[in-house]
């Protein structure tokens, strides 16, 4: 979901979490293996072989309810599979298993029962052959439980592998192939009992899915419910619809893409959905028409579409359904009628031909009940209406009280309860505060454990991430099986190990302190960032090198599922474009107006003065010209303590240096949303000269002065304003926001 600039203040611009896989086709056991350069020798093949994550660590991962590990290996050079009676030949779980055998060496050949045959045997399901030799073989009796254990007949291991259901079952092989390794050089899996179960029912995600492997790597963190972004691929870059295209024939790529999520999720029984989302973003003209029947019929076409593959259908009313095109409003006065007339006939021609299937809605008013609204039409007349006449089979997204949330409290979870009158679908729309909002694979995300109150997990129908990064979406995975095991260190430390291998680890955690150091530009040529590029420049190179280190394992896996290669390369792209334009001559025509109001607010004098645009400071939001419900003006500003934006910096010089007398420091900037004022903390140098609620208005400008002392003044002085707020929300409140500053000689 894009956010609108007034619907949450400040603007949390994100061009996108950016997932690269490096493929353009990667088949998956049975269609066939990753294709290799046939010069290449074994070893580097297997280096660039994505499949062989997870990497082995010792432990399974997300972590389960109860596990104890073993320090014996079973041998898997030759293991024979004994399949219970809940388990078929053909059963697409078994793919995962065999190819992760084979993957590693050894082979796995179907059996009819324990004996002498192979050194190892393997028991899937419900076996009677593993009853005679396992004991405590009972299965958590919970959706998606399974167990683990170990046992012998004679001197060879018998593993057995048992699930609850069929999703139970697909659990138990995926954990089971995270203790497969090498052991001196051959094919062993570590002894484990494992008793395992998910403690939150519904666990997904939204995000784009354009290969197999995309789709398989979720199933590795347990994620059992997928909205498909885009499923029919009608956006382009930058996430703009062409229009009119959705009302055409389906595309081909697009029903390849929704059918290989299809073939790879239904047999597996993971609850899916493919995603449209009609609106125009160019004229109204184009917008669709809900009682129109060639724009139902397109519509219905997508929703059948997937439901032929096993799916169902997400319908997403976001951001652009205002205003509404004039046929819905001559036919009904409003999106409100007009969106509750085309779910209802959508729901009942979906379902005549597939009774199975379901539609999720996003509508326009995704979030409430605390960040603003500017549509034309009353945000809780629109929901309480669509909860008392859609049925109550479809679903609602929510992004919580703002377009991107983070605390959510009981009040704001009524509120929408009670309006849409069932559980809503918890879109989580908050991302992270890298360039572009990237994770840089070792950050600690402790938003899952700090965001949600208790029993929000029970109240909400789902938790979707909308994210088409892999590896956060692990993390809030391991979260959502066992919160109370999350710890967000150990969390995302596990997960770095398992998808690029524990020796991987260090230099990647070295790669994010490197690149992290771009952080307080933004990405956004500005003056000050100019006058770094000399030490933008030595820093790339020690990205570079780290880089190196990071893709001496398993250069596959880290190229295909880390996303630091793109990170990477906007960084350089963004050092590229400054030394292209050092003197950011563009930016005048913006710092000008700036320059004339501090000349008619506070005085500014340029022989005496020190000016310093928004553009001069480092650190905090990218410098933007802002107008959210008060006059335009260019502005940058900090989040809390715990973000990765809560100081803002800027350079200033003193002459004649030593001053004869104190500085005044000057600021024009506004508090933030909330009646509460935003704390923060002004330094010159070392010396702090403020800290506390800021004493800014809200919603427009104003100006306070400073003093700063003579002992905290040097010939080169760097001034800092920090958001000291206790607070990891990266969008919206507490945050303060600043136009501009002005130095000056106090005087005699």
């Amino acid at each position: 979901m894009k956010n609108k600039l007034q619907n949450e203040r400040p603007f949390r611009a994100i061009v996108g979490m950016i997932m690269v896989l490096a493929w353009l086709a990667l088949a998956w056991p049975g269609q066939g293996a990753p294709a290799t350069n046939v010069t290449a020798s074994a070893e580097e093949a297997e280096r660039n072989d994505v499949l062989l994550a997870p990497f082995y660590t010792g432990t399974v991962y997300p972590t389960p309810q109860q596990a104890t590990y073993q320090d014996q290996f079973a041998p898997l050079a030759s293991v024979g599979l004994v399949l219970g009676k809940d388990v078929k030949p053909d059963d697409p779980h078994l793919a995962y298993l065999t190819d992760r055998i084979q993957r590693y060496g050894g082979t796995a050949t179907a059996a009819t029962a324990i004996g002498d045959a192979f050194p190892t045997y393997i028991c899937i399901g419900d076996t009677p052959a593993a009853d005679a030799v396992l004991k405590d073989l009972t299965v958590p009796d919970k959706p998606e439980g399974y167990i683990i254990r170990a046992g012998k007949q004679g001197d060879r291991p018998v593993i057995l592998l048992r699930g609850k259901d069929k999703l139970g079952l697909l659990w138990a092989i995926q954990s089971f192939n995270q203790l497969v390794t090498r052991k001196d050089g051959r094919p062993a899996a570590r002894l484990a009992e494992v008793t395992d179960y998910p403690a939150i029912g519904k666990r997904g995600g939204i995000m784009s899915l354009r290969e197999p492997i995309s789709v398989h790597a979720r199933l590795w963190a347990k994620i059992n419910l997928i909205d498909m972004a885009d499923a029919f691929t009608y956006r382009v870059p930058p996430m703009r619809n062409v229009p009119n295209l959705w009302r055409k024939e389906l595309p081909e790529r697009g029903k390849a893409n929704v059918k290989m999520v299809g073939d790879i999720l239904t047999p597996l029984g993971i609850e899916w959905y493919a995603s449209l989302r009609p609106l125009a973003e160019d004229k109204t003209e184009n917008q669709p028409r809900c009682k129109n029947e060639e724009d139902f019929q397109a519509m219905l076409k997508h929703a059948l579409f997937a439901a032929e593959q096993g799916g169902s259908f997400s319908l997403h009313f976001d951001d652009m359904r205002f205003p509404i095109h004039p046929d819905d409003m001559k036919d009904f006065g409003s999106a409100k009628e007009a969106d509750i007339y085309l779910l209802n006939k959508l729901h009942k021609a979906l379902k005549e031909k597939y009774p199975q299937a379901r539609i999720i809605f996003c509508p326009p008013f995704y979030w409430g009940p605390d960040g603003g609204c500017d549509y034309p039409e009353s945000r809780e007349e629109y929901l309480k209406a669509l909860g008392a006449r859609i049925p109550k089979d479809i679903g609602v997204y929510w992004t919580g009280p703002r377009v991107k949330s983070n605390k959510i409290d009981q009040n704001q979870m009524k509120w929408i309860t009670d309006l849409i009158q069932r559980k809503p679908l918890f879109w989580q729309n908050a991302l992270f505060n890298h360039a572009y909002g990237f994770h840089y694979v070792t950050d600690p995300i402790k938003a899952w454990s700090e965001w949600h109150s208790a029993g929000f997990f029970e109240q909400v129908e789902a938790y979707m991430f909308n994210c088409n990064g892999l590896l956060p979406m692990m993390t809030l995975a391991d979260y959502l099986w066992n919160p109370k095991a999350y710890d967000p260190e150990r969390s995302v430390a596990e997960m770095a190990k398992h998808m690029f291998g524990p020796e991987t680890y260090p230099a990647l955690v070295e790669l994010n302190e490197k690149l992290s150091f771009f952080d307080q530009y933004g990405s956004r040529l500005s003056p000050a960032a100019a006058r770094d590029l000399p030490a933008m420049e030595k820093r790339i190179l020690e990205v570079d090198a780290a880089w190196s280190n990071a893709l001496a394992y398993h250069p596959g896996a880290v190229k295909a599922f880390s996303g630091m290669g793109w990170a990477i390369q906007l960084q350089k792209n963004f050092v590229l474009g400054l030394k292209k334009n050092k003197d950011l001559s563009g930016f005048a025509k913006n710092v000008e107006p700036e320059r004339k109001r501090a000349e008619a607010e506070v005085g500014l004098n340029d022989k005496t003065d020190t000016f310093l645009s928004a553009y001069d400071f480092l650190g905090g939001y990218p410098a933007t010209l802002y107008a959210a419900r008060c006059e335009k003006r260019l502005a940058t500003w900090v989040y809390g303590t715990r973000t990765l934006q809560p100081m803002m910096k800027a350079r200033f010089e003193i002459e004649p240096f030593p001053p004869e007398r104190e500085y005044q420091l000057i600021l024009s900037a506004q508090d933030d949303d909330p009646e509460a004022e935003c704390a923060i903390k002004i330094m010159v140098n070392a010396t702090v000269i403020f800290e506390g609620k800021n004493g800014f208005v809200r919603n427009g400008w104003s100006r306070r002065t400073f003093t700063v002392p003579v002992a905290a003044l040097q010939r080169s002085n760097e001034l800092k304003i920090f958001n000291i707020e206790d607070s990891d929300a990266n969008a919206g409140p507490p945050f303060f926001m600043l136009n501009y500053a002005v130095l000056r000689k106090s005087s005699p």
